[in-house]
């Protein structure tokens, strides 16, 4: 923004915007869209981070699977024990 003043314009940087008035910046998704497609095809790979989150949710599943197969295998031994 300029201003006059004494005959000589003046750069006024707007002030940021507090309380009521703020207004938080909106997700850019369509910004990760992009970086997704061009992780995709110009890299030929998947990105880093889906791989991250990929890897944690089958470790977190896996186990879970694992945890009832396991407590499953327990009931019936002791089932077919007594």
């Amino acid at each position: 923004m300029l201003i006059q003043r004494d005959g000589e314009t003046v750069v006024v940087v707007d002030r940021p915007k507090i309380g009521s008035a703020y207004e938080p910046p909106k997700p850019n998704y369509l910004a990760d869209d992009q970086l997704w497609i061009q992780s995709i095809y110009t890299f030929k790979r998947v990105p880093a981070y889906a791989i991250r989150d990929r890897q944690a949710k089958l470790l977190l599943l896996g186990s879970l699977y694992l945890g009832g197969v396991l407590m499953l295998g327990q009931i019936a031994r002791y089932l077919l024990q007594r």
